[in-house]
């Protein structure tokens, strides 16, 4: 993967002290942490700090970190830590798990390069050295709309509603079988439903392509009006165009169209599902340098987006809460699926500065506190 920093401003190498850790993508997490015997990943420089007094930089020199899980950071870590690229050297954290030894293939009549990436593997979205990539969608232009809800699809009543609830929770709808293909997996499908403010990702539990009744694994987070346009991802039978791609759920096969130039024996591609990288709370001083966030993901489960407004529950690459006293420097995000740094409860003198932010799905930065008492601790 190569990234572009133009942002990130290059530095005379350091001097090295005692309080110094040093992490490598070609280290060994049982090494000394040293420049010369660095680490692998941030899990372990995280708990060596423990062992060191004072302000503590942890140095990481080029390459890429892949998060397979969320780092988190409590009170019993050390505080007054940063992290940061070593002497202006571009160091990328991803979530992305990089997929290499394509084959080629034919799909609805066009070129395209497949790869078994297994069953278990949970891909939300995919990208190249460059940018994110189009999960395919049907139509390609345009939208479908609801044929009907029967009241039988619905987990609630207009009763509760009534009593504080907001909006009627479907988990079907019935749509017209001549406005789909006739689809090889439907229960790989995402439809898309974009009622009046707001998208939700609806997985596709069962299609019946003759009655047109459309399960979802999820129940809706809006009532589902006649007039709410839709459209459906990751079809397989709308896989055509260069630089889409489609995950078939059902054997763990993923395709790609190429665009000319591209060969299938040097793709790489990087997919994934992770949404938070770095997680604080309840630690001091945990600061960020220089560093290129690239390549989150997503999760769709019931409950996630049922009161949403303005995307304000996105997960966030980077999250603080109950902290202070950190910064955000001459960092990068780009190609993430949603929010790239958050604030939450409890955060004082929290910087942001000289940072990108490039193909964010929704905030850069939000900054998201409470009212409390004026009295509170």
């Amino acid at each position: 993967m190569t990234v572009s920093a133009a942002a990130l401003p290059a530095y005379a190498a350091p001097e090295i002290s005692p309080n110094d850790i040093f992490v490598s993508a070609d280290g060994s997490d049982s090494a000394s942490g040293t420049i010369d015997s660095p680490l692998a990943t941030i899990g372990a420089a995280k708990e060596m700090a423990k062992s060191k007094s004072g302000e503590v930089t942890v140095y990481f020199r080029e390459g890429i970190y892949t998060f397979d899980s969320t780092v988190n950071f409590r009170s019993d870590d050390k505080a007054n830590t940063v992290y940061k690229a070593y002497n202006g050297e571009k160091v990328v954290f991803t979530a992305g798990t990089p997929y290499t030894g394509f084959e080629e293939c034919t799909v609805n009549g066009v070129k395209a390069f497949k790869k078994n990436v297994g069953k278990d593997a949970d891909i939300s979205t995919l990208f190249n050295e460059e940018t994110t990539l189009k999960v395919t969608r049907y139509p390609e232009k345009g939208y479908l709309y609801p044929k009907g809800v029967k009241d039988s699809y619905c987990t609630n009543t207009k009763e509760q509603i009534k009593e504080g609830g907001s909006f009627l929770e479907y988990v079907a709808m019935d749509v017209n079988p001549n406005d789909l293909p006739e689809m090889k997996n439907p229960d790989s499908v995402v439809v898309r439903m974009l009622h009046w403010w707001k998208d939700e990702l609806l997985p596709v539990k069962s299609y019946n392509s003759k009655t047109g009744l459309m399960e979802f694994t999820k129940g809706t987070s809006m009532t589902i009006k006649d007039n709410d346009r839709f459209f459906l991802e990751n079809v397989f039978e709308a896989l055509n165009e260069a630089h889409e791609w489609y995950f078939d759920k059902s054997d763990g096969t993923l395709y790609y169209i190429p665009e000319d130039g591209e060969s299938a024996e040097d793709l790489t591609l990087w997919g994934g599902s992770l949404e938070t990288f770095i997680n604080v709370s309840g630690v001091d001083g945990i600061s960020f340098e220089n560093i290129i966030f690239r390549g989150n993901g997503y999760t769709v489960t019931q409950g996630r987006d049922l009161s949403s407004q303005a995307a304000y529950d996105a997960k966030p690459c980077v999250f603080y809460e109950d902290t202070h006293n950190f910064s955000v420097k001459n960092c990068e995000f780009r190609d993430l699926a949603s929010c790239a740094v958050f604030m939450g409860s409890v955060v004082t003198d929290a910087k942001v500065e000289n940072c990108i932010f490039d193909n964010i799905g929704a905030q850069a930065v939000y900054i998201r506190g409470e009212n409390v008492a004026v009295d509170s601790e």
